[in-house]
């Protein structure tokens, strides 16, 4: 597998973003931090790495603006409602945009891997990008998701599935399983990531 375009979506400070010069040594890889600290980290962490570019945007299903917790560059930090006049010092206002709007204003037809780590907004980001995941133009998808019903920080796996399941996007990989035991005490699956292939790069790599 060799794609044009890796889209790291949620890159924090960059872990996953060099990592996939490793893996994908011809690809594109386009980076997504909307908060400010760690936007900060991810630009000195992948300023040696020349096919790394940051963006500091979030994407979701359209444009526009949103709130998220400013904890540095946590890897915790995600969309929340509008906070109120006591609690603004804790949030920052980030942009927003789709991410077929994206695409289509820096000409990528296509993406080889969407990476999506977006603390509980995976759907969203999803949903931005329903055009291309229509048309199959998304080689593999990879969201975080909760496995039951306790867990409200993560999109629920049923939701991402019913949503990608109709346009023809199969699981093809789960893995980073986690339990529930730090938070509850209770063995129980609390999220994993979960892979999804698009059925046209399934028939193009079938196993002759």
């Amino acid at each position: 597998m060799r794609p044009d375009f890796v889209f790291d979506v949620g890159a924090h400070a960059g872990r996953m973003a060099t990592a996939f010069t490793r893996h994908f040594p011809t690809a594109a890889i386009y980076a997504f931090e909307p908060v400010t600290a760690a936007f900060q980290a991810l630009e000195n962490n992948v300023e040696k790495f020349p096919r790394i570019r940051p963006f500091n945007l979030a994407l979701g299903r359209r444009a526009g603006q949103a709130y998220m917790t400013q904890k540095r560059a946590s890897p915790s930090n995600r969309i929340v409602d509008p906070p109120s006049i006591f609690e603004r010092s804790k949030v920052e206002n980030v942009p927003v945009v789709s991410g077929d709007a994206f695409s289509a204003e820096h000409g990528i037809e296509s993406i080889g891997f969407l990476k999506i780590d977006a603390e509980g907004h995976d759907l969203d980001v999803l949903i931005g990008f329903q055009r291309m995941l229509s048309e199959s133009r998304i080689d593999l998808a990879e969201a975080e998701v909760g496995m039951y019903p306790g867990n409200p920080r993560h999109v629920p796996f049923e939701a991402v599935k019913a949503f990608l399941e109709p346009m023809g996007y199969r699981i093809v990989h789960i893995y980073d399983l986690a339990l529930d035991t730090p938070f509850s005490g209770r063995p129980i699956l609390r999220r994993v990531n979960v892979v999804f292939a698009s059925e046209k790069f399934i028939d193009a790599h079938r196993a002759n």
